[in-house]
């Protein structure tokens, strides 16, 4: 039975649940943000006895049942209007606590990312340390918020642009906002007072031939020239094409240098992640220059567009490890 950790809006999740669907693979679905409202978890744990029970939509299956788990942003329980106001953050991280004993409960080989290792993972800083040591080329590159440390970066590469440390949503008011990436001019080193109070990551620019997605699922490598050099607005950040414009941003297929996937899937190892979303560019002088790893990105738009079989891919990583 392979376990799906989700919520209801996951979009990937959806597509990936359709091809399980055809392929008669047997799965069960948990939104985390309807714990105790759809599904429990019970928890036996005696000196000469355990088990641990998934309760969900009147199934009942025990922990050795689950031969794969898929872990995909997950998120709160839902407690409005069933508790206080007060008590909700507090309820919140004791069933969030719950959960994930749940989860460090599964074998460490049944899972395509652990979420141990997602959030391990997930830090830019520590990524791009790694991908240098790997012998990866990387943008040059300075994290800060000091002031002078900036201006003598920008003055030094000419050509600097800046981007979140972590990532670029944020929220207010209800609203969610994406900071995308930037170009730093004089205007901005003029009021830099105002702006630099976090630190933030300023990297020579790129002169890019394309940007590259790179999907890593075990083995496998699968990467996706986007055209985004083709467009003014999309030269600095493509996703924008996602976000603010929806115009015709191409994607190609492409197969990448034997040694630049080998370091792909090393750098995968290395996380211990059976799957990733590697950003890397392609500069107009040929070299294949590392940006950043996502251990949970998107990944069903990149099948749409190119028809890679990365959900089938996914599916028989499963099988392949399955117990």
């Amino acid at each position: 039975m392979l376990l799906i950790i989700t919520e209801k809006a996951d979009l990937t999740t959806d597509y990936l649940i359709l091809k399980l669907l055809e392929r008669k693979v047997p799965f069960i679905r948990l939104n985390t943000e309807d714990y105790t409202s759809c599904f429990g978890l019970d928890f036996s744990i005696q000196n000469e006895q355990e088990s641990y029970l998934l309760s969900n939509n009147g199934k009942q299956i025990l922990l050795h049942e689950i031969t794969g788990a898929y872990f995909r942003r997950p998120a709160l329980p839902n407690l409005d209007g069933k508790i206080a106001p007060s008590q909700i953050k507090f309820a919140q991280r004791e069933m969030e606590t719950v959960l994930s004993g749940y989860f460090r409960l599964i074998d460490e080989s049944k899972w395509l990312n652990h979420p141990k290792y997602i959030f391990l993972s997930n830090n830019k800083i520590e990524q791009l340390a790694v991908a240098r040591k790997m012998g990866m080329t990387i943008p040059d590159t300075l994290i800060t918020s000091n002031k002078d440390a900036i201006r003598h970066f920008a003055k030094m590469h000419k050509s600097v642009i800046a981007k979140a440390v972590k990532h670029g949503f944020y929220a207010f008011d209800d609203e969610v906002y994406l900071a995308f990436t930037q170009q730093i001019d004089d205007s901005y080193l003029e009021r830099i007072e105002k702006y630099a109070t976090v630190p933030m990551i300023l990297q020579k620019r790129i002169d890019k031939e394309y940007d590259i997605r790179i999907n890593v699922i075990g083995d496998k490598v699968f990467a996706t020239a986007i055209l985004s050099q083709e467009y003014p607005i999309s030269q600095l950040d493509w996703r924008v094409w996602d976000v603010c414009e929806k115009f015709d941003l191409k994607h190609k297929p492409i197969k990448l240098p034997v040694d630049i996937e080998k370091k792909c899937i090393t750098i995968n190892e290395h996380f211990h992640l059976g799957f990733s979303a590697i950003d890397m560019a392609l500069s107009k002088t040929g070299e294949y220059i590392f940006l950043e790893l996502n251990p949970n990105g998107q990944w069903a738009w990149i099948e749409e567009n190119t028809g890679y079989p990365l959900r089938d891919t996914i599916i028989d990583y499963f099988e392949v490890f399955k117990n």
